[in-house]
C-alpha cells in the first residue's frame, strides 16, 4: 500500500488505517473535516477524538484548550 498517500496500515492492498487526522476510504486517505480532529467517523464530518491540546465541545467542534475556559481539566481525549 505504499502507493496510498498517508496510509499507515494495509491489508490485501486496502488501507485499514491512515495518519492522524485522516480517515481510510479503502483506496485512499481523506482528511477529517475538522483540521484539529485526530480521529473522525467514516463520513469524515464527525470528529470522534481531537488532536492533543483540543477538546471536543458539545457542538462537536475541536476547540483550542489554551483559549477556551470550558476546557479546564480536559484535553483532547476528555478528562485529564
Amino acid at each position: 500500500c505504499s502507493d496510498i498517500h498517508r496510509c499507515v496500515r494495509c491489508q490485501q492492498n486496502i488501507c485499514i488505517s491512515c495518519e492522524e487526522g485522516f480517515i481510510s476510504k479503502s483506496r485512499f486517505c481523506e482528511a477529517c473535516h475538522d483540521v484539529n480532529c485526530a480521529v473522525c467517523s467514516k463520513y469524515n464530518e464527525i470528529c470522534d477524538i481531537c488532536k492533543s491540546g483540543y477538546f471536543l465541545n458539545k457542538a462537536g467542534v475541536c476547540v483550542d484548550c489554551s483559549f477556551e475556559a470550558s476546557c479546564n481539566g480536559r484535553d483532547a481525549g476528555g478528562l485529564i
